[in-house]
């Protein structure tokens, strides 16, 4: 009740005074007042807010003792690293998931692939028996490229599953 009183008083002042330095100082001063008790207004909120913060990332990742009647004290400063580790792992494994999910292959365009690496294994094989119908660099030359051929359909088939 003082506190109000006295802002109440300060404004009174403040609007009879004649314009001039006094008075900005005064306005200045006055302001500046308001913010430091918003401020420490606002402090208090964001301090509750961090320990409610932290209460609930305890009970999160420690179901068995709230369940059991433990409360939060915010004292162990090993179960909130814990606590926060956890998290963190969690929220790299969603986003791990979330990303192979979205980078995974429409069923369509899986059942394309499939038969497109048929395709090229068969014509793999293909010249993988006319090399043999060769010799020397010639049959070298056409085998290799059949193993590129299933080399890479393996790669690419390793990569979008």
């Amino acid at each position: 009740m003082k506190i109000k009183i006295d802002k109440d008083l300060k404004i009174r002042l403040l609007k009879a005074m004649r314009e001039g330095f006094d008075k900005e100082m005064a306005q200045i001063k006055l302001n500046f007042e308001k913010e430091q008790t918003e401020n420490a207004t606002l402090l208090k909120k964001a301090i509750e807010l961090e320990k409610q913060r932290q209460e609930e990332l305890w009970k999160a990742t420690n179901p068995e003792k709230a369940k059991a009647g433990v409360k939060f004290d915010g004292s162990s400063k090993e179960d909130l690293a814990t606590a926060r580790a956890r998290v963190e792992t969690a929220k790299k494994a969603v986003q791990e998931a979330k990303t192979k999910q979205e980078n995974a292959p429409e069923p369509e365009a899986r059942k394309s692939w499939d038969v497109l690496a048929d395709s090229i294994h068969n014509a793999a094989s293909a010249l993988d028996s006319i090399g043999d119908s060769f010799s020397g660099t010639t049959q070298d030359a056409i085998k290799a490229a059949a193993v590129v051929l299933n080399t890479t359909v393996g790669i690419i088939t390793q990569l979008i599953i």
